[in-house]
């Protein structure tokens, strides 16, 4: 994902943290795994204004006798202006 923002975010579990990607107008739903208390999590929860580069993995997440795709966020870089 390019040029995007975070909206949303919330900590699910406390270790994990749910949110959307937002370009424009549109939202995508994404999970980063195990990053409250470090600098990827402490980036989604503060600095929603700012835009960044983002990498990410699509996988087949199963859950609750359903499976549906989930988008995760493995890192990320700030664009600089």
């Amino acid at each position: 994902m390019s040029n995007t923002q975070i909206a949303k975010p919330i900590i699910i579990k406390e270790k994990h943290i749910k949110f959307f990607f937002k370009n424009n107008s549109k939202y995508i739903e994404a999970i980063s795994f195990n990053c409250v208390g470090k600098p990827l999590g402490e980036y989604l929860l503060k600095k929603r204004q700012e835009r960044f580069d983002a990498v990410c993995k699509l996988t087949i997440n199963y859950w609750n006798n359903r499976q549906f795709l989930q988008l995760i966020l493995l890192d990320l870089k700030v664009m600089k202006d």
